[in-house]
């Protein structure tokens, strides 16, 4: 299972990439949970207790900036495998994120296509990471809401 997280504070594009990311599991047999957040505040709260397989992370959060809490979360190791894809409308910011090391970069309108592109490649990542037999190697354990 694909544990996914979005933190962004536009309450459509959420909706839209939470649709979007149930539908690819769907198509293509991958089971997918995915949790919204709307604020950087809600997020690391729940990054103390909860890991996941990627975070979808808005740069330009109404109160805060997505850089900087890429940054919180590397500092404070909340999940050491955890991938980051910023989403942004600038594409100036991608510059300013290899600090961070994120997984990648989407800038908005979203196009589904990339989207897809970005779950594929999140797949074929954690596949490295199983046993032959599908027992998880340095996976953490699924969690079920």
């Amino acid at each position: 299972m694909l544990e996914l997280a979005i933190c962004d504070d536009d309450i459509i594009l959420c909706n839209w990439l939470e649709q979007k990311l149930l539908h690819y599991g769907k198509a293509n047999d991958c089971q997918i949970s995915v949790e919204i957040y709307y604020s950087a505040e809600q997020l690391l709260n729940r990054l103390e207790e909860e890991s996941y397989d990627m975070l979808f992370l808005d740069i330009c959060l109404e109160h805060e900036n997505g850089i900087d809490i890429g940054t919180e979360i590397r500092k404070k190791n909340y999940g050491k495998e955890l991938q980051i894809t910023y989403i942004s409308t600038y594409q100036e910011y991608a510059m300013k994120l290899f600090r961070i090391h994120p997984f990648d970069f989407l800038v908005k309108p979203i196009r589904e296509e990339e989207l897809f592109r970005v779950i594929g490649e999140l797949r074929e990542l954690l596949k490295c990471k199983f046993c032959s037999n599908g027992t998880p190697i340095l996976k953490s354990a699924v969690h079920s809401f």
